[in-house]
């Protein structure tokens, strides 16, 4: 998040990208411009004179995007008939996104905030998606993106409801505007959901252990075993599940997730189904990072042997 350069949305907005991509890649962008907005607005929002001055700032934004003209009619008239209710005439949009009367239009937003919460959520909704567009860097239409992160939103705590917390997935602004914008094949489409199912398990670690099982469930749009026998009722996910459960395919996955630079490294355990994959350290960076991870993990079950030994000495001694 630091370099202003990643969004991250939920995993299971994944499933729709086997059956409509550019509107499942437009949604997942959509919402993960809006959880940039949320994660800036909730890391800022600690105590409750802090809050208040969060949702202070919500207003002022509305404010501003009001005499930019870039809110929906529907919500301008609304602010317009709140201007004329408490002081008798409407405060048209300026145009330059400077108020004329800043004040008295502030004092209007917070006062009907206090008696109408849809109110003040719609406006630190407005504020949430404006703070991650200048995050970012980035344009966008305020009310799309209001209207698509609201309803996606509802949603994923859908699912969730069902299934558990989905896993975030954090991506490249400039891979999903490559997605975005230029055609991709089927083959593309793949790699994108295969490189989310790896980097679902990264998270903000160096590194992560799994295998092609979990990766190809991931790639689905699952977290577990549940949410995956009901996402392939979808044919074109149980068709996916099944050209990827296949090892030529599964592997061949993995292979040019590496050649294309989706990650760095990996390394296979002998004789086992797990795998180490980052996407940042190379090769030799990861073999360090393991000898120490097994260095820690046996002597961390050396100490267990060590206790389990104490205690049992312990036990014999007061039995004497």
């Amino acid at each position: 998040m630091e370099d202003k350069k990643y969004i991250f949305f939920p995993l299971c907005l994944l499933t729709d990208i086997y059956i409509q991509p550019e509107n499942a890649l437009s949604n997942i962008f959509d919402y993960g411009i809006y959880q940039v907005g949320h994660h800036l607005y909730s890391k800022q929002n600690n105590g409750v004179s802090n809050a208040s001055e969060r949702i202070r700032q919500a207003y002022q934004c509305v404010i501003k995007e009001y005499h930019c003209r870039n809110l929906v009619p529907e919500f301008s008239n609304v602010l317009d008939e709140l201007f004329k209710l408490h002081f008798g005439q409407s405060f048209q949009p300026s145009g330059d996104g400077v108020s004329p009367h800043p004040r008295k239009e502030l004092w209007v937003l917070e006062t009907e905030g206090e008696v109408n919460e849809a109110f003040q959520q719609r406006c630190v909704r407005i504020f949430k998606i404006c703070t991650a567009l200048n995050f970012l860097r980035i344009e966008g239409d305020i009310e799309s993106l209001y209207n698509v992160s609201l309803c996606l939103e509802q949603t994923v705590n859908k699912i969730e409801e069902r299934f558990g917390k989905s896993p975030s997935v954090s991506i490249k602004t400039d891979l999903i505007l490559d997605y975005c914008d230029n055609p991709k094949t089927e083959e593309d489409y793949e790699l994108f959901a295969g490189y989310c199912a790896i980097k679902s398990f990264i998270g903000q670690k160096d590194f992560a252990i799994t295998n092609k099982p979990s990766i190809i469930m991931r790639m689905c749009g699952a977290k577990n075993q549940g949410m995956l026998q009901s996402v392939l009722l979808r044919p074109e996910i149980a068709l996916l599940h099944t050209k990827y459960s296949k090892k030529y395919n599964a592997d061949k996955l993995i292979t040019s997730l590496l050649k294309r630079n989706f990650f760095q490294s990996k390394i296979a355990l002998p004789g086992t189904r797990r795998m180490y994959i980052s996407c940042h350290l190379s090769h030799q960076e990861l073999v360090v990072e393991i000898n120490m991870l097994q260095g820690f993990v046996s002597r961390t079950k050396l100490i267990k042997e060590r206790e389990k030994e104490a205690i049992a000495w312990l036990r014999r001694a007061q039995s004497q």
